[in-house]
């Protein structure tokens, strides 16, 4: 190529003469285009940049953003890279046009098997996909040499990376989540905007999440299994194709368990360092912004499922961030001037997180709920005894505390029991006066709990239930045609089982799965005399609703200034 033939050209393109420019970069943006005429236009170009004024040269610019660059030899991506720098340092205008064309490469057209245009058809998706990824380092290293130029630029990044996010049911999987990989990878060098697009991703995930509710999940696993078992069934049928066990059978639940896998590792890469030991200030930092959009997000929003386990992943991490997360879930609680209903939602999350993450240590727990029994008993000593009955529109959070307690020592009671000093710590509690208040929580707590902490603590003399349940059940026998009993709280336990194959993987080590030792007695037996519960009774038989998930059983299972600070100190 000749040498100044571009400055040559784009002169005569001012002087309206196009068909020399317009035949150059056609050219270039051929797929067969040699890498040797691709340097020579570029090193031009490059050094011409402030000739490309965006009055004149707009549609020009747009043109040659379109050229596939970033698949091609070293010397053409450094030559490309080198020129959109120039460009947007001689014409910020530029800026947001050169960030788009960008953008648009983290989601390719043609989706993970043609990531990469010019690779071999007999390459596997696998090589095509490292293709793929070695290539978005160039895209990236030239996105961040753009911010470096343009150093207010990180915000119009972000609103373009919102506009440009693919539809989530994009009929091929693999392009949102490479998208969500790419943006994800942005964060490393654009920190400003890590909230903002960790925000976004968490949107879209609950949108995801409130569609697969749990019963949606299973039920459709179900219904694939019986389908299974009818084709068994008919003989002269046509095999069947053979089905991938490690994917999730409704849609919602398998994209969202694409987009937690993204997650989880994303929340490795921040938090660990090459040798796999733990970048405490990265963690941190990343453990305060997801906290932050879970308050935003994630906790107003009482149908999400698996989304909040990000925080229990991140939590898991060290105990102060474990620590950490129950104080804040607790000053949230205990906070009068916050919304009932997101009291509710906290002491919810908090029950659930002591009771399933195998990293709260049973001092912890015990510790969590003396603070919460502290809370009841200065609730009950002040609350008028004009508003002494089950009203859980003005007592709900007191009933869902006290139903935290319950739920925890029912289902750590093992761990309770074999704890030192545990009679003393039993007794410190005063359970007695908490379930025979004029407020009566056992009648308004799920059934389920009732009966599983009734038998428990009936089984250890701590305190005696039974006959204020029957009481209770007398209280609420229905009459003629009407068969609705009294109110209950609502069971939402936030980390229920984890459903989502393929990223169950980074939890599953994390998990606490109930054991099956609680021990109830499901029917009492009305011909019993009172005294009768104070004897063992070697007839209780293992409720088989504890424990499971809901759609078994009707039961399962801010930044704060006292961060580092274990939560048995936070008084």
């Amino acid at each position: 190529m000749e040498k100044n033939s571009v400055v040559s050209a784009l002169l005569n393109y001012v002087k309206g003469e196009q068909r020399e420019l317009d035949l150059l970069i056609r050219r270039l943006q051929l797929t067969e285009c040699k890498d040797k005429y691709a340097a020579d236009v570029l090193l031009q170009m490059k050094d011409s940049v402030s000739l490309l004024n965006p009055d004149c040269f707009s549609v020009v610019v747009q043109e040659l953003l379109k050229v596939s660059w970033f698949n091609r030899s070293a010397e053409v991506v450094k030559l490309y890279h080198s020129f959109i720098v120039n460009l947007v340092s001689a014409h910020s205008t530029y800026t947001e046009a050169v960030l788009t064309s960008m953008v648009a490469l983290f989601m390719p057209k043609k989706g993970v098997t043609a990531a990469v245009e010019g690779t071999s058809q007999e390459q596997t998706d696998e090589d095509r996909q490292k293709s793929y990824e070695a290539a978005m380092i160039h895209v990236h290293n030239a996105i961040a040499s753009v911010l470096k130029a343009v150093p207010s630029a990180g915000h119009m990044l972000f609103s373009i990376i919102h506009d440009k996010f693919p539809y989530i049911f994009h009929k091929d999987a693999s392009v949102v989540e490479m998208y969500i990989q790419n943006i994800l990878y942005v964060t490393k060098y654009c920190p400003p905007i890590r909230s903002q697009i960790l925000s976004l991703v968490i949107v879209k995930m609950i949108n995801l999440d409130t569609r697969a509710s749990r019963e949606l999940i299973e039920e459709a696993n179900e219904t694939d299994s019986e389908d299974e078992e009818l084709f068994d069934l008919e003989a002269d049928a046509t095999p069947k194709e053979h089905v991938d066990e490690s994917r999730n059978k409704l849609t919602e639940a398998d994209r969202l368990d694409t987009i937690m896998c993204v997650m989880f590792n994303y929340i490795d890469s921040v938090c660990r360092n090459p040798d796999s030991s733990l970048n405490w200030e990265a963690t941190k930092k990343l453990y305060l912004e997801l906290l932050s959009l879970f308050e935003k997000k994630i906790l107003p929003t009482d149908e999400c499922c698996h989304t909040q386990y990000l925080l229990f992943y991140i939590c898991s991490l060290k105990p102060s961030l474990a620590d950490g997360f129950m104080d804040y879930l607790w000053k949230k609680v205990k906070n009068p001037n916050e919304d009932k209903i997101y009291r509710i939602y906290a002491i919810s999350y908090l029950a659930s997180f002591v009771v399933r993450a195998s990293y709260v240590s049973v001092r912890s727990a015990a510790d969590a709920i003396t603070l919460f029994c502290e809370w009841i008993h200065r609730y009950i000593s002040t609350a008028s005894h004009n508003s002494m009955h089950n009203d859980i529109a003005h007592h709900g959070t007191f009933y869902s505390v006290v139903q935290a307690v319950f739920y925890i020592l029912a289902f750590r009671q093992k761990e309770f029991l074999e704890m030192g000093k545990a009679n003393a710590f039993f007794l410190s509690l005063n359970l007695q006066t908490i379930v025979t208040c004029r407020l009566n929580p056992l009648r308004v707590c799920q059934p389920v709990i009732t009966r599983t902490f009734a038998s428990f603590v009936r089984k250890h003399q701590l305190a005696f239930c039974d006959a204020i349940i029957e009481r209770n059940n007398r209280l609420t026998v229905p009459i003629a045609e009407e068969v609705s009993g009294p109110p209950h709280l609502e069971s939402y336990f936030p980390f229920d089982p984890y459903l989502l194959i393929r990223s169950s993987v980074k939890v599953a080590d994390l998990y606490r799965v109930f054991d099956g030792t609680a021990i109830i007695d499901i029917e009492l037996n009305k011909e019993q005399d009172e005294d009768d519960f104070v004897q063992e009774d070697n007839s209780m038989v293992v409720d088989d609703d504890f424990g499971k998930s809901p759609a078994e059983a009707a039961f399962l299972g801010s930044i704060s200034p006292g961060f580092n600070a274990p939560i048995h100190s936070l008084r």
